[in-house]
């Protein structure tokens, strides 16, 4: 890793891609520049490097000097060219590399695997953007048509295999364990919501005998039932949103707290914990209608005191 040929090796990950990648993805490195599309051309031609923030941060000590400086990975001299902002940390939620270099250049590191030239090496992800006007469909039908022209012309290699267009949702949709442990994060979160509002209502119709007196006096003097369940749905909503901004402060502290664990190992995974603001708006809708089940259990329970 170092350019000092007798400095210390050091094992790092590092994400190969094409030379378009920061141009597509909308990102503008801190320092420097991105690839260039003649640097992705020629295999094993153009030995330059993006560093990502935090390699550069702790093994340069952002230094902004760092451009032009040669980094030795494997053996090879590779060019700084630039530096990823801070808050690009690639293309993988937990997987964070340490540098990008383009795919051309794997010929460098790996020259005894060279799977730019292999058709039997399927490792590959392609990721893109549409262009603006052009629907998924019809990508998706472009595509088709470029994998049968391929299959003609590299019948050994290529038989069988077709290609499609699908979304960021799709793909991880069909993902079978992606799928099943989803599925298991949500029904244990239902789980537990549920369980939390029955015990809330149980709390609550436990309370609704000892505000018997004050329901029965209330309606005597001619309160409406609409009204009284107002002033409990009112009750209710404070409670709620207590609850809720309490929620809140613990949900966000959990979060910055579990976003520094590091996990030890030479690949660098790094947990990062969001608060899902979909997710908050749909438990925010479940507790109304929680709300709404709490002020007639809290009513019922009073009358039947009467």
């Amino acid at each position: 890793m170092p350019a000092d040929e007798k400095a210390q090796p050091q094992l790092k990950w590092g994400f190969a891609a094409s030379g378009n990648f920061f141009q597509v993805l909308g990102v503008e490195p801190q320092l420097g520049r991105g690839f260039r599309p003649e640097e992705d051309q020629v295999a094993g031609r153009d030995a330059v490097i993006v560093l990502s923030h935090d390699l550069w941060q702790q093994e340069f000590a952002a230094d902004p000097s760092i451009i032009g400086r040669h980094i030795r990975l494997n053996g090879t001299n590779f060019s700084v060219i630039g530096v990823a902002p801070e808050s690009f940390t690639g293309m993988d939620q937990f997987f964070r590399p340490a540098f990008y270099i383009p795919v051309m250049s794997r010929t460098i590191l790996m020259p005894a695997g060279d799977t730019l030239t292999n058709r039997n090496a399927r490792d590959f992800e392609v990721r893109g953007r549409l262009n603006p006007g052009v629907s998924l469909r019809a990508a998706a039908d472009e595509i088709a048509v470029l994998a049968k022209s391929l299959e003609q012309s590299n019948a050994e290699t290529n038989k069988g295999f077709g290609a499609t267009v699908r979304t960021e949702l799709q793909s991880r949709a069909d993902d079978v364990l992606d799928t099943i442990l989803t599925g298991l994060e949500s029904g244990l979160a239902i789980i537990v919501l549920v369980i939390a509002c029955a015990n809330v209502a149980n709390l609550t119709l436990s309370r609704g005998r000892g505000r018997a007196r004050e329901i029965a006096v209330r309606l005597a003097i001619g309160a409406g039932r609409g009204r009284v369940v107002r002033q409990l749905m009112v009750e209710s909503l404070l409670i709620a949103l207590a609850a809720g901004a309490v929620a809140l402060l613990i949900a966000g502290f959990a979060v910055d707290v579990f976003s520094t664990l590091e996990i030890p190992g030479d690949v660098p995974v790094k947990l990062d914990f969001r608060l899902d603001q979909r997710l908050l708006f749909s438990t925010s809708l479940f507790r109304l209608s929680v709300l709404s089940f709490l002020a007639s259990c809290r009513l019922s329970s009073a009358q039947r005191w009467i």
